[in-house]
């Protein structure tokens, strides 16, 4: 299998199929992993896409499972600890949630999704004085995006 395939199972909806396929590559690259011509970059993302893969089917224990391999091999990635934080979120870990928030900022201390749903976090649990603090640095950031402005507005 090839990850072209892979990308036209997803295109085509086909989640159940690519990930078995993407299951098959991670064995394929275990098997191949000690030969002199292995292209270890081809695989960097394998298992953030089985990981929104999972996500698809609903199956969020493989989802947060594969977003941690893809971590270990990836440890900055702010789109990994993104939806990693995200997927948290979602199974209401707040306390971890919040830890991998920060973790992206101390990574890329302007990055908007980040910084976004830290403040959506904060306003959620109310902790309206840190949702301001995190709304206001992106407004600052970009303030031709209205919506902080009145994400501001709204919880003053």
């Amino acid at each position: 299998m090839e990850f072209k395939k892979v990308n036209e199972l997803i295109n085509l909806r086909k989640f159940k199929e690519a990930k078995a396929c993407l299951i098959d590559l991670i064995k394929e690259k275990k098997r191949l992993n000690n030969r002199p011509d292995f292209n270890e970059r081809k695989f960097k993302n394998t298992y953030f896409i089985l990981s929104q893969i999972c996500n698809q089917l609903n199956d969020l224990k493989d989802s947060r499972k594969y977003l941690e391999e893809h971590i270990k091999i990836n440890p900055n990635d702010c789109e990994g600890l993104l939806s990693l934080a995200n997927l948290q979120l979602k199974t209401r870990q707040i306390e971890n949630t919040e830890k991998n928030y920060k973790k992206i900022l101390h990574i890329n201390k302007n990055y908007i999704p980040a910084l976004i749903n830290l403040a959506f976090l904060y306003e959620g649990i109310g902790k309206i004085s840190d949702a301001k603090k995190y709304y206001e640095i992106a407004y600052k950031l970009y303030p031709e995006n209205l919506n902080f402005f009145y994400n501001l507005i709204r919880i003053d």
